[in-house]
């Protein structure tokens, strides 16, 4: 049986500081094994707050999250997640980023050359290896971030707006490398982002949140066969759910703006 899924259970987050703020209220959703959910909606909408909580960097207020029959109680190895911004050790070589995790963990040297080499393969680095963050692009950062959680085998792989910084050209390229990613890996991704075009092209289904607090507008089936590449742009279905979403968040706008 695949590992991965993931069952969200009327899960309400209370943000207390200043002033209390209902960050997301009554969420639940459920993702299968090895499938791909996009959150989308309105700027501080409570999206990233659904990423925290499978995390386990953020306990409900209310409802429970779990991954494969497990209560989410704090940050896991099962779980992997990249940021908007990559977060590499600047004074680390790219190689010696990517196996960062492993050598924590204390795997036998083999086994740290092995992996660490196939997933520099895989996004494309191997002859940055020797390379120093500074010295890459912000794409090509990002792409190391990614190796670096893949490195460790998550069974989640939990991504926050991954690719919002790059410019469009770029973008288009991670967005094309992670569809790779997700075939040849299998992993369930949880994925955040405001590029609707982006959310369509990646997922098997797009959640629509409220504005503040957020709670699910729509689930969309994303009913566009894979592999995809670029090329679903200009498919009718993808302009027909484009329209759809796009008037979803529409709504939202309106009533933050009122």
């Amino acid at each position: 049986m695949k590992q991965g899924s993931i069952e969200v259970t009327d899960v309400s987050v209370t943000i207390t500081g200043a002033r209390q703020v209902q960050a997301v209220k009554d969420i639940t959703f459920s993702v299968e094994a090895a499938k791909f959910v996009s959150f989308l909606g309105t700027s501080g909408c409570g999206k990233s707050t659904i990423l925290n909580v499978l995390a386990g960097f953020i306990q409900p207020t209310r409802g429970s999250a779990t991954l494969d029959g497990n209560l989410i109680v704090g940050p896991g190895r099962d779980r992997g997640i990249v940021f908007q911004h990559h977060a590499l050790f600047p004074w680390m070589t790219v190689w010696d980023n990517v196996a960062y995790g492993l050598r924590c963990n204390s795997l036998p040297n083999a086994d740290v050359i092995e992996r660490t080499r196939k997933f520099i393969e895989l996004v494309g680095l191997q002859r940055f290896a020797n390379a120093y963050p500074g010295e890459l692009s912000g794409g090509m950062q990002q792409r190391v971030g990614i190796a670096r959680v893949m490195v460790n085998n998550p069974t989640v792989l939990l991504m926050d707006e991954p690719f919002g910084a790059l410019d469009a050209q770029t973008r288009l390229i991670m967005q094309e490398l992670l569809l790779q990613i997700f075939r040849d890996e299998s992993k369930t991704v949880v994925f955040v982002t405001h590029d609707i075009d982006e959310g369509i092209l990646l997922s098997d289904t797009l959640y629509v949140l409220t504005a503040l607090p957020g709670q699910i507008k729509a689930c969309i089936d994303v009913d566009i066969p894979r592999p995809r590449d670029r090329r679903v742009f200009e498919l009718p279905r993808f302009i027909q759910i484009k329209k759809q979403v796009m008037e979803l968040i529409r709504e939202e706008t309106m009533k933050s703006l009122l």
